[in-house]
């Protein structure tokens, strides 16, 4: 059973090579979509979807509730006639928009738009014995109205503004929701680290807490050649590393790396180090 119908979901049984797939809608006026118009998209993209792949999908059930139940019943002969009766009214009562190639609702709005440059509108009124000769993109860019990249609000980094709008809406910025989300991770791995079973960790004897510094200041000691990458399990290694640091987290420590004798089977991936460093860094 798939959560949703239409869209991605219709391509999961074809790409695990499934022949038959059950999907039930998510619109409901109850999330604000009319049924009526949620019904002729999933239907639309299913029919889409079967003129091209159709030899690979042997049964679609649609899972309806009391709700949509007849808007289904009534729409899916518009789309799938079953007659020639079917056929005739299926032209007369079909939206004029049935969507892209993919059925698919397009809203211009939505749609990017291209401004028409300078340089682009020379070439379009030339003739086709114009595009075979050479043209200095240089040069013609620089003479058109182009504003500068970087310099036109158009091209300035913004935050996402999904993320944006949550955070208003809880009243927090995105610096104080992403540093709670931080430390709630960091809570998270703290847990697992506190109850899962670690020995074989602390077998390789590759990290220690050992002594103070002239400073007074914890010293954390990391032997490279004792880690072995390649086959240790690294969700649990960092887990150990989490349970060592915990009792001194709070304070100034110190981490000494040996790294003699090691090789490329004990360095961990530099991706690997930044997620660590991302959690602890709480």
């Amino acid at each position: 059973m798939l959560p949703e119908s239409g869209g991605i979901e219709i391509y999961y049984p074809k790409e695990n090579s499934i022949k038959s797939v059950a999907l039930y809608p998510i619109h409901s006026t109850k999330r604000s979509y009319p049924v009526k118009e949620g019904a002729h998209l999933a239907i639309r993209t299913i029919r889409r979807f079967l003129e091209k792949y159709g030899d690979d999908i042997e049964t679609i059930i649609f899972c309806c509730n009391e709700e949509s139940i007849d808007a289904y019943l009534k729409i899916l002969p518009l789309y799938f006639p079953r007659n020639e009766t079917e056929e005739k009214i299926a032209v007369t009562e079909l939206p004029l928009d049935i969507g892209n190639e993919d059925g698919e609702p397009v809203i211009p709005e939505r749609q990017i738009r291209i401004m028409d440059k300078p340089t682009l509108a020379a070439m379009r009124k030339s003739s086709l014995e114009g595009f075979e000769e050479t043209v200095d993109l240089n040069k013609e860019f620089a003479t058109s109205t182009i504003v500068e990249v970087g310099r036109h609000p158009f091209a300035k980094m913004e935050e996402n503004p999904d993320t944006h709008k949550k955070s208003h809406m809880y009243g927090k910025t995105t610096d104080e929701q992403k540093e709670k989300d931080n430390k709630r991770r960091y809570e998270r791995y703290l847990k697992r680290a506190k109850t899962e079973d670690l020995t074989d960790i602390a077998a390789l004897k590759c990290l220690y807490r050992t002594g103070t510094d002239k400073f007074g200041r914890p010293v954390i000691v990391f032997v490279g050649k004792l880690f072995p990458v390649n086959t240790v399990d690294l969700d649990k290694a960092f887990l150990y590393l989490i349970r060592v640091l915990e009792p001194i987290a709070e304070k100034d420590y110190v981490v000494v790396y040996f790294h003699t004798q090691s090789t490329a089977e004990n360095h961990p991936t530099m991706n690997y180090l930044k997620n660590a460093y991302c959690v602890l860094d709480e």
